[in-house]
């Protein structure tokens, strides 16, 4: 089988993923990604199309398989055809998405940096790609690797991300009126720009998007298993915690599930997540849309505590044994909580020792 073959088998697995459940197709695909990895053709020189292919594919299925992430992106760097805006938009989103961390990934972020200011100086970028280059840009700039592409430490950030961004704010200022009719794209802007509103805060956003995210509105669904997470916060003393809420605006629009305030006042922002906010293969890597999250409401002064869906009782459990599911959600609770708090204290001592 060539190399063509097997990226456009896993291109079809992400087609059927449209229409079908996920796991329904799934068996195969370890093994067609795994065989492509190792294919000499693929290795040697992939077809451009090929790369494109597979980047969209890893995207739409959540899949985190790092050596095709890695040959892709060194892809897009090292072959000219595949370095046009199409598939270096779409590596840079996949990168983002899929948390893909390597020496590779600082130039992926550097060339397509460069490559998409110059399209934007000449106005060649439509209104939908500068969303997606916003959003894959914001993300990113949570993975340290893409914080810094050019350099190190804080100044290489100032110097590099900064001016690109505030050159694809002004570039998307020119399509704030046609941005606000699509709902999709609409959405997606409003994120890129949370996430900056607390990453890059001395932005200079054009009044244009300011504008634009006035209109902005929360509606969340809240659903049975947060409305437990909730209801255990507030009935178990051992936690300390007050002022339980749920669906809480901590600042910029980042609005959390459940927020409490607990002893020492240390701030809490509980996150019951999902499958959805994790790899479809790997439950271990949350995708960059949601650290980048955990990231912002952190810089606002909370300690964010995911509860995790695997942490969490089955469905079945939920629905047929209140008591059971009660017992399993407060230890899945104890757990999320003393590893938030492993990790800030991993954080404060990392720190102290920069400082020292």
């Amino acid at each position: 089988m060539t190399a063509h073959d097997l990226a456009t088998l896993i291109h079809a697995i992400s087609q059927l993923h449209l229409v079908r459940d996920l796991p329904m197709y799934t068996p195969k695909l370890p093994e067609l990604c795994n065989a492509l990895a190792t294919h000499p053709s693929w290795l040697a020189e992939p077809d451009p199309e090929d790369v494109y292919l597979v980047l969209a594919s890893l995207s739409l299925l959540r899949w985190h398989h790092k050596p095709l992430l890695e040959q892709a992106a060194t892809a897009v760097l090292n072959n000219k055809e595949a370095r046009n805006a199409r598939i270096m938009n779409k590596a840079l989103m996949c990168a983002a998405l899929l948390m893909h961390s390597s020496s590779t990934t600082p130039k992926l972020f550097s060339a397509c940096a460069q490559r998409f200011a110059s399209l934007m100086r000449r106005g060649e970028l439509n209104g939908r790609v500068l969303v997606r280059l916003a959003w894959a840009t914001a993300v990113a700039n949570q993975n340290p690797d893409c914080q810094v592409p050019a350099g190190q430490g804080k100044a290489a950030t100032k110097t590099v991300v900064r001016p690109f961004v505030q050159l694809l704010l002004e570039a998307l200022k020119d399509k704030a009126q046609s941005l606000a009719a699509s709902k999709p794209l609409y959405g997606s802007l409003a994120f890129s720009l949370r996430i900056w509103a607390v990453t890059l805060p001395s932005l200079k956003v054009p009044q244009e998007l300011v504008d634009l995210r006035k209109q902005e509105s929360h509606s969340s669904t809240v659903s049975d298993t947060q409305k437990g997470v909730t209801r255990i916060l507030r009935s178990t003393p051992s936690f300390g915690l007050h002022k339980v809420q749920s669906e809480v605006n901590v600042g910029h629009g980042w609005f959390v599930d459940i927020t409490a305030t607990g002893p020492a006042g240390v701030k809490y922002a509980f996150e019951v997540d999902g499958p959805q906010h994790f790899a479809a293969n790997d439950s271990t890597v949350q995708l960059g849309n949601t650290a980048i999250r955990d990231h912002c409401v952190g810089k606002l002064g909370y300690l964010v505590v995911n509860v995790t869906a695997d942490m969490l009782a089955g469905q079945g459990i939920m629905q047929t044994n209140k008591s059971m599911a009660d017992k399993q959600t407060l230890g899945a609770i104890k757990n999320a909580m003393a590893v938030a708090a492993g990790k800030r204290q991993k954080c404060t001592a990392e720190a102290t020792y920069a400082v020292a």
